[in-house]
């Protein structure tokens, strides 16, 4: 019933953006035709599928890397439109591609089970409230419901407001993110972390290590993007 509850809301939300924001493409803003359209068909040919969805990462905390689009293109752009310029309809329209995709790769898979708890990569409070969301989340809450799997977003935090990774070399992005982040609770042995996008890892295996130090046994990371 809750699980019910939670879709039911987030297809209120979804048709309520679509009054609101009439559908166009997320990369080019060209006027589309359906409402389960995000992109035009133009911007639709620029997007590459990682190959493989799923790697196992060298030297990280992390168990699995698991990806649906490789970086570049129009969902660049869509997820710079959502992080960059706090456009929360953007991002409710990714998060419902981000479930149906991901949802698919995981079950077929084998790459969840029941007991598996999803948690989203934190933001700090200072950049929540200026962002006024926190993009991983909102990629997260309806990939545990489509995969009625638990959601527990306040399982981890980030203490530490790091300055951002844009820009940073992959050591430099490790030592920014040393430390910043705390379980605030004990973890479940199984963990799909959740994040918009996989770059150099350098946040989700800080996450990760977290994670295992308070009780987790296996942490996978699931993105919508891999650079």
């Amino acid at each position: 019933m809750k699980n019910t509850s939670i879709v039911f809301l987030r297809d209120g939300l979804s048709f309520f953006f679509d009054l609101l924001y009439p559908p166009v493409c997320l990369s080019c803003g060209v006027q589309l035709h359906s409402t389960s359209d995000i992109f035009c068909p133009i911007c639709n040919e620029s997007l590459s599928r990682c190959n493989p969805y799923s790697i196992v990462p060298v030297a990280s905390h992390l168990t699995r890397i698991i990806s649906i689009f490789e970086h570049g293109g129009a969902m660049a752009h869509a997820i710079n439109r959502m992080k960059y310029g706090n456009e929360l309809f953007a991002g409710v329209r990714l998060a419902d591609l981000f479930s149906k995709e991901m949802s698919e790769e995981l079950i077929s898979s084998n790459l969840v089970s029941r007991s598996t708890t999803v948690i989203p990569v934190p933001l700090h409070i200072n950049r929540l409230r200026k962002r006024g969301f926190n993009q991983s989340a909102v990629l997260a809450k309806p990939l545990a419901v489509s995969l009625s799997l638990d959601y527990r977003p306040g399982l981890l935090d980030r203490i530490i407001d790091t300055k951002h990774q844009t820009g940073l070399t992959g050591t430099e992005r490790s030592r920014n993110v040393k430390n910043a982040f705390a379980a605030s609770a004990v973890v479940p042995e199984d963990i799909l972390l959740v994040d918009d996008v996989f770059t150099t890892g350098a946040t989700s295996s800080e996450c990760a290590r977290v994670l295992l130090k308070n009780g987790a046994k296996n942490v996978s990371v699931a993105t919508l993007d891999r650079a």
